[in-house]
């Protein structure tokens, strides 16, 4: 827990008495790697779960650890309405490009997402949105995104232009959702959109970045956001979220998110080799602003619900349709 600059950035800044607050936890070389804080010499691989509270203050400590709190009395709560438990499924996938031959790459790389993560465990309701228009930043046209945030969403998805303080779609203030209690995890694949490792003397009125904004605003946000710090190249980021995904809805279904990053960067690997210098350093620049002891909501057994709008009697004398004998809504 703590705000960490760049070797750099804490040399050129260090004559000022603000540096040693802005850098309570170094990261680890330029671009900042906090995945390299927990790898050894000659295994780039994690050798545990981590993460980072990009924190000034105990303030800031006191509004996430509210978050996290009522993030899991929501997932503790037991409830076989679909009302209550049913905004679990949501996940928003967000398209950020101008350029129309990139924006037909990503949508179909979100489509494949979309099909990993409405697979048989997770069961996701995917809700897609793109960027319509030439210009730098498409604002939100509609309130389809704010009321999916009012309703409840486990993840967002964003893949496009990106920096640290802004996005090619206008999703950057979270007061703009009112989301108490449902808060999910973002995944930003773009350039940057996790690098809040630079000196700042502003970070001490505000929150300087779209991480911090999210992690921090009490009762709005996001519970976790796992970002570069760096650059991206669309093919490698491809090759990234595919085996998140794949963690998340499959293979690593109900553990930690931490846990299930790990997976992720050791399928990377088998797949291009830690030779890869390109796979290396999206690997190695990719920073969970969060607890990575959280759990993407899961559910350890079949999650069906049967609800009175659902379920047809039919008279006595008809026979039953075979195999349904009752209408199942799988959430």
């Amino acid at each position: 827990m703590g705000h960490g600059l760049t070797y750099q950035q804490y040399r050129t800044y260090e004559s000022n008495f603000n540096s040693e607050i802005l850098n309570m936890i170094p990261t680890w070389g330029q671009p900042a790697s906090d995945m390299l804080l927990s790898s050894t010499q000659n295994n780039p691989i994690p050798q545990t779960p981590i993460g980072r509270l990009s924190v000034i203050n105990g303030n800031e400590i006191g509004a996430y650890l509210q978050k996290v709190k009522e993030y899991e009395t929501a997932q503790a709560f037991s409830s076989p309405l679909t009302q209550d438990k049913g905004w679990m499924k949501n996940v928003i996938h967000v398209v950020g490009s101008s350029d129309e031959q990139l924006g037909t790459m990503l949508t179909d790389y979100m489509n494949k997402y979309k099909s990993i993560i409405s697979d048989t465990l997770f069961g996701a309701n995917v809700h897609t949105f793109n960027k319509s228009s030439t210009n730098p930043v498409e604002q939100l046209g509609d309130s389809q995104i704010p009321a999916l945030f009012k309703e409840g969403i486990s993840m967002l998805l964003y893949f496009g232009h990106s920096s640290s303080t802004a996005l090619a779609f206008n999703l950057e203030d979270p007061r703009n959702y009112a989301n108490a209690g449902k808060y999910p995890v973002m995944v930003m694949l773009g350039c940057n959109a996790g690098n809040f490792f630079n000196y700042n003397a502003g970070r001490f009125s505000a929150f300087t970045t779209i991480s911090e904004n999210y992690m921090f605003t009490p009762q709005r946000g996001s519970v976790a956001y796992f970002a570069s710090t760096h650059l991206g190249i669309v093919h490698y980021l491809d090759i990234y979220n595919t085996r998140t995904y794949t963690s998340i809805g499959n293979t690593e279904y109900g553990k930690t998110l931490g846990e299930q990053i790990i997976e992720s960067i050791k399928q990377v690997y088998n797949l291009t080799t830690t030779d890869d210098y390109y796979a290396r350093f999206h690997v190695e620049e990719n920073t969970l602003h969060g607890d990575p002891a959280i759990r993407i909501n899961a559910q350890p057994k079949p999650d069906y619900v049967i609800e009175d709008p659902f379920v047809r009697i039919l008279p006595f004398s008809q026979p039953l349709p075979p195999h349904h004998p009752v209408e199942l809504l799988h959430l």
